[in-house]
């Protein structure tokens, strides 16, 4: 019952950012997909939808009341409730095999349509996000996080509030002891390591991550060589950071260009 009034109340707040992102995690259904709200009787109703140009947005949806029990279920529906139900009991022995059986029903669920495409810039945003949460938590040593048919394991020294490794599909990723960087860094690794599995699974946006890197370090500006385009105006303000970043300074004598 406590958890479901502390729910009831983020709700009221729209504090609900970190759960919608462990929402996210465990089913492969973007956040922005995913409606926690209140009813008229004040009971927590959980909805979510793929589909945003539907009459009704939010297709899928079950009222949840304060003993869990779950109305008008359809499979997703039901288990999106039953991992809602477990992240209020984070320290539960069965939530790795709820978040497993939650993830494979979902997927069986959903159309692929339902699956978003990530861009880098997508992965490392929600990668951060989710080792500051690990990081900061006092509960666990070790978190299991399913992401689509990938899984992430992050493991924590508690003490320090530090990542001391990160292991993606059971092939290491990052540890402290080999060098240690900050989350931000650590986000670069896993996304690398992710990239090209989730692009074979058609789940990569190459398009937008290109866009993304050429609206930041001025791409476009450069040739295959990595230099400037020839037609640049002479007196156009260069960013020379970028030049040496895409065209690095290998010999002494680059120094003079």
């Amino acid at each position: 019952m406590a958890d479901y009034r502390t729910l009831q109340d983020l709700i009221r707040k729209d504090q609900l950012q970190e759960l919608r992102t462990s929402l996210e995690l465990r089913t492969g259904i973007n956040k922005n997909f995913i409606r926690l709200e209140l009813d008229q009787k004040e009971q927590i109703r959980l909805s979510f939808s793929a589909d945003f140009s539907k009459t009704s947005p939010y297709r899928y949806g079950a009222t949840i009341t304060p003993d869990w029990t779950v109305l008008e279920p359809t499979d997703c529906a039901r288990n999106l409730a039953e991992c809602l139900r477990g992240f209020g009991e984070r320290n539960s022995s069965e939530l790795n095999e709820i978040e497993s059986l939650l993830h494979q029903q979902t997927k069986q669920d959903l159309t692929e349509e339902y699956f978003p495409k990530y861009s880098y810039a997508d992965l490392k945003t929600q990668f951060v996000h989710t080792l500051n949460c690990c990081a900061m938590s006092e509960e666990s040593l070790s978190f299991t996080v399913p992401f689509h048919n990938h899984t992430i394991e992050i493991s924590t020294n508690p003490e320090k509030h530090l990542i001391a490794s990160v292991t993606l599909d059971g092939k290491e990723v990052y540890d402290i002891d080999k060098g240690a960087v900050g989350h931000d860094g650590i986000a670069d690794l896993l996304s690398v390591a992710l990239c090209e599995d989730l692009y074979k699974e058609g789940m990569y946006d190459y398009e937008r991550t290109l866009q993304d890197f050429e609206d930041t370090y001025g791409i476009s500006q450069l040739s295959e060589e990595g230099a400037f385009h020839q037609d640049i105006s002479p007196d156009r303000e260069v960013n020379w950071m970028n030049d040496i970043l895409f065209d690095p300074l290998e010999q002494s004598g680059d120094w003079d260009r």
